[in-house]
């Protein structure tokens, strides 16, 4: 008998044969994980932006003057505009409306191809909404 040394074709064969049904089920499932991680990270970001609101009215008796530059809309000077915040964000977070009793906040996706188009919104009553791929995400 001969010393066998390596793998035959058809052991090759199985082996690849089964990482392509791992892979057809996991890269899915892995690109739906990161999909939902993502989302969820900007729901709670505009959650601590609402507090962050809180905190200004508070302090100065209304919930104008948060954004930059003092103004009542815009990007928010008292919480970071960016969700995460890092190099690569997934969504960009401003104040859309705010007066002397109410505001209302949107996360805009800046991840196309990763989140689709859409945004996110959360106002001073706690009425969450999205529009587009994020309309149900709430």
């Amino acid at each position: 008998m001969k010393n066998r040394r390596g793998f035959s074709l058809i052991e090759m064969l199985v082996v690849l044969t089964i990482m392509g049904i791992l892979s057809a089920i996991g890269i899915p499932r892995y690109q739906q994980y990161v999909t939902n991680s993502a989302i969820e990270t900007g729901k709670t970001s505009l959650v601590s932006l609402a507090a962050a609101m809180e905190r200004h009215r508070a302090r100065t008796g209304t919930y104008a003057g948060a954004a930059a530059g003092k103004r009542d809309t815009g990007a928010p000077a008292i919480f970071p505009a960016h969700s995460p915040d890092d190099n690569s964000p997934y969504f960009n977070l401003t104040i859309t409306a705010a007066d002397s009793a109410s505001y209302q906040l949107t996360a805009t996706s800046t991840q196309k191809g990763t989140l689709g188009k859409g945004t996110l919104t959360l106002d001073s009553t706690g009425l969450q909404g999205g529009t587009d791929t994020l309309r149900n995400k709430w």
